[in-house]
């Protein structure tokens, strides 16, 4: 899964039927306190509740408006990726030298590393991106579960550091560094900070467990595979975060991705610790780019936005979103009935792990609660991809529409996009579809023309170039369909934004 300004905290309290411990602050951070019914909302919950009706007032912007505004002259580069630009010389130097994982290997690599997922007691004391502990790994490809693949030329090691929560308490996570072994000196090497399609809620299905054989064919890594090989022939490191401890299945753990700006700080933090490894001597004096895609999207976006005030010297030359939900409440109410259900339901109730004030099993029935829980252990390809077509109010008290419990609304609305005080501040490019055209698209296309829209209000230098998703576009042009999907017509314009930061 933010552009920054210092660390500002704020007692604050949320308005609902019943006392509740809340967890706010104005702009995005935190601090529990105690409320007692009736309640009136504070000034700052007020302006943070006010969004939602300032965004539903907001016009959408049609596509020929948006594209009519880009001033880019590297715009022309968001384009269909040839396949040698894939199978480069980089990926198939790692073919070449790879292997095909044993049985034995295969078991271990499911098995996990399960001493690194040991967290450490913190003091509360540590520095955000305080580097806990890193360990060099064999990259492992788990595609089944008695084979897998282990590519060559390429080092990868996993990290465990800190990083805060919406109340500005620390929070230990873990990640993921990829570097090719291609010749170029890693104090040379640019970066890039990859948040994967990942929606699981799950221990052990996130990116460092999916990179080192602990899931079996986990779908935000198969959608990573295009983006990683191209980025890795221009010889780009990458980082990404698990957004909490992909090994912990308790409150320390991933529960919390669907919360932007705590996967946006796990983002920024990742790259603090990466640059700690002092073996691999990478320099944070390079350029980096932030690529967020899908349920990576809001980490990489509240990232952009909390750079300039969270971790000022990163140089961010590149920001690449695409489908993902720059409006919760939108989103949970487009996904219901749809195809995209179970996405819908567990982004409500992985907020709830950030926002207790949510108060999410009161408002469950005991089949709500009990799909709640299973969702809480499980990998999206194994559930999400299953119950889709569900209607949310059965599994609410009342038959409610979660969009518009009362609860929920301040969740909702701290998690709008593009409506805090910054916007990224590096050039950025927006390729969402541009209509909802596809059985694919699985989030609303009007909520990412309103944020390129916010964006370019706040400032950001935004070229939008809206993915084909349609239908047709699947049959007739299956190849640019499926590369679009996963962001690989960004690359190169990545590319070049990131080389003009270096110059």
């Amino acid at each position: 899964m933010r552009s920054f300004l210092g660390s500002r905290r704020a007692l604050v309290r949320l308005s609902s039927c019943v006392a509740v411990a809340s967890t706010v602050l104005a702009g995005g951070m935190f601090a529990a306190t105690a409320s007692a019914a009736p309640y009136e909302e504070t000034p700052s919950e007020r302006r943070t509740l006010a969004k939602l009706d300032r965004v539903a007032a907001q016009p959408t912007p049609s596509v020929a408006k948006l594209k009519a505004a880009n001033s880019d002259p590297d715009a022309h580069l968001v384009t269909t990726p040839r396949p040698d630009s894939i199978l480069n010389e980089s990926v198939l130097e790692m073919i070449k030298t790879s292997s095909v994982t044993s049985p034995w290997e295969q078991f271990t690599g499911l098995l996990g590393y399960r001493d690194f997922y040991k967290e450490p007691k913190l003091t509360g004391n540590e520095a955000p991106g305080t580097l806990l502990k890193v360990q060099k790994f064999p990259m492992q490809f788990a595609t089944t579960f008695v084979a897998g693949t282990k590519p060559g030329a390429i080092d990868a090691y996993m990290t465990m550091y800190v990083t805060e929560r919406l109340d500005g308490s620390k929070n230990v996570s873990t990640g993921v560094i990829m570097i090719p072994r291609d010749g170029i000196k890693n104090s040379e090497r640019k970066l890039i900070a990859y948040q994967e399609a990942n929606d699981s809620l799950g221990a052990r299905c996130h990116p460092s467990t999916q990179w080192s054989g602990g899931v079996f064919s986990e779908a935000s890594a198969w959608s990573a595979l295009g983006p990683l090989a191209q980025m890795f022939g221009k010889g780009y490191g990458v980082v990404i975060t698990d957004i909490g401890n992909s090994g912990n299945p308790g409150p320390n753990g991933v529960s919390e991705v669907f919360a932007g700006r705590v996967a946006g700080m796990a983002l920024l933090n990742g790259l603090r610790a990466a640059y700690q490894v002092k073996s691999l001597g990478l320099n944070p004096k390079q350029p980096v780019g932030f690529f967020g895609i899908a349920g990576g999207g809001n980490g990489a976006g509240y990232a952009a936005e909390y750079q300039p005030w969270y971790y000022p010297e990163l140089n961010v030359g590149a920001v690449v979103l695409q489908n993902f939900n720059a409006d919760q409440k939108q989103f949970v109410n487009f996904s219901n009935g749809s195809m995209a259900s179970a996405f819908g339901f567990a982004t409500i109730v992985g907020l709830n792990e950030s926002y207790s004030s949510m108060n999410l099993d009161k408002h469950l029935n005991e089949l709500g609660r009990a799909q709640a829980a299973a969702w809480k252990t499980m990998c999206q390809t194994y559930g999400y991809f299953v119950f889709g077509f569900e209607r949310f109010e059965p599994l609410f008290k009342g038959n409610q529409n979660p969009a518009e419990i009362k609860d929920f609304q301040y969740a909702y609305a701290d998690n709008i996009m593009g409506t805090d005080k910054y916007g990224p501040q590096a050039p950025t490019l927006i390729t969402s579809c541009g209509e909802d055209g596809s059985f694919m698209s699985v989030t609303p296309a009007a909520d990412m023309r309103k944020l390129v829209q916010r964006y370019r209000d706040l400032g950001t230098k935004v070229t939008y170039v809206p993915a084909k998703c349609d239908d047709t576009e699947l049959i007739t042009n299956t190849y640019r369909w499926t590369t679009d999907l996963f962001g690989m017509q960004t690359i190169d314009w990545i590319d070049a934004k990131l080389k003009k930061a270096s110059s």
